[in-house]
């Protein structure tokens, strides 16, 4: 198998110059194997709290990454300008980076090449799809665990993509129909209570 995931993100980390960097910047040494590896970097640090801004810039990234491996799959990633020129300081995204690490190695072992299809246009479509829509519900304004579930849900689609493992993208699968679940929970609670 080609760089494992956990140090293909601390290369990409380590290769980043300044105390900001922007997403374009990030997007830029991701390699061949960018729209999923886009995909899982955006949304990580989104599956714990985070500041009021990044899940929203972070959710549109992960939109715009899924968008493409949809329909240019075969193309680089391009972000347009307002999203790319965003900057974070290299330490909080080495901090966030330190916290998931753990979590990656965890799915790196537990995946493998399995069940091909997951390699292919079906599971990449599918992948694509399911991965922009939790993108977009990550612009929602649903507070307290708004970006958390899609996040959770986008980061298990994109490490089965990444390790062609079609068994867990079907995880991937059952995490995103439960992270949109606790959404329409989440926004019935919330509009019930405005009523």
């Amino acid at each position: 198998m080609a760089t494992g995931i956990s140090e293909h993100l601390e290369a990409v980390i380590a290769d980043l110059a300044g105390e900001e960097v922007t997403i374009v910047e990030i997007i830029a040494r991701l390699g061949n194997r960018a729209h999923g590896l886009a995909i899982l970097l955006f949304a990580l640090p989104c599956t714990l709290p985070m500041p009021y801004g990044i899940p929203t810039a972070f959710g549109t990234a992960i939109l715009l990454v899924s968008l493409q491996l949809l329909l240019w799959p075969g193309r680089s990633l391009w972000l347009p300008r307002f999203l790319g020129a965003r900057t974070i300081a290299r330490a909080d995204l080495q901090r966030m980076l330190d916290k998931a690490l753990p979590l990656v190695l965890r799915l790196e072992r537990l995946t493998h090449p399995r069940h091909e299809w997951a390699a292919g246009a079906l599971g990449r479509t599918i992948t694509a799809i399911l991965c922009a829509v939790c993108g977009f519900t990550m612009l929602l304004p649903i507070p307290f665990i708004g970006n958390i579930p899609p996040a959770i849900a986008a980061t298990a689609l994109a490490v089965g993509l990444l390790q062609r493992d079609g068994l867990f993208l079907m995880a991937g699968f059952v995490l995103f129909s439960a992270a949109m679940a606790i959404l329409a929970a989440a926004w019935w609670g919330i509009l019930n209570g405005v009523t």
